[in-house]
């Protein structure tokens, strides 16, 4: 259970580091990141991942708990990146509870 929970804090931190990108921001969102909201979304990465290396040491000790970390980041990582590659509105959905605002279309007549 613990190794669920490391591996949902790393994907927590690293799509919260695609995010803090202005690229992924505006993929998400439709326009960049602010600039508080993009250290906001590095700090919270970064204790996602923090938090993530430490279930793992809580989970299996110093030894292999760093271990099964870095196996987890490599498996994190490319889970991110195909969300962000091919669902990005995923991450609206998960982060705020609805999806991205619907780009406004004037109607022809």
């Amino acid at each position: 259970m613990m190794a669920l929970l490391a591996f949902a804090l790393a994907c927590a931190g690293f799509a919260a580091l695609a995010l803090a990108m202005d690229r992924h921001h505006r993929q998400v969102w439709q326009r960049p990141a602010p600039g508080r909201r993009g250290v906001l979304l590095r700090v919270a990465g970064a204790a996602a991942l923090g938090a993530s290396l430490a279930a793992c040491i809580v989970h299996s000790g110093w030894a292999v708990g760093a271990v099964l970390w870095l196996g987890l980041l490599s498996a994190t990582v490319p889970a991110v990146a195909l969300v962000l590659t091919y669902r990005p509105q995923l991450f609206a959905l998960v982060a705020t509870g609805s999806g991205p605002p619907e780009p406004t279309h004037r109607e022809r007549s």
